[in-house]
């Protein structure tokens, strides 16, 4: 499944979130630092889920959160889309 992330950008660094995905975000110096920090983010919510026999969320895309309102962006925000194995994940927990 593919997560749309916002990265947003600080004066020394960068955070990330996913609007799909509740309670997960991190930081990171770069862009690419951001992104792999955002992955490995994901993976561990997930699995976390996972372990708790709750729902992984569905990604609704980001037209979808722009037309309902959930999300703004900023001129300066910065997006991307990662890209997460659910498959994988549930054979592994």
């Amino acid at each position: 499944m593919q997560y749309c992330i916002v990265i947003e950008r600080g004066e020394k660094n960068f955070g990330a979130y996913s609007p799909d995905i509740a309670g997960c975000g991190t930081i990171g110096y770069t862009i690419e630092e951001t992104l792999t920090n955002m992955q490995e983010c994901i993976e561990f919510h997930f699995e976390g889920m996972l372990e708790n026999n709750e729902t992984i969320p569905e990604p609704k895309g980001l037209l979808w959160h722009l037309q309902v309102g959930e999300l703004e962006l900023a001129p300066s925000d910065i997006l991307a889309f990662l890209t997460v194995n659910i498959e994988q994940m549930v054979s592994s927990v």
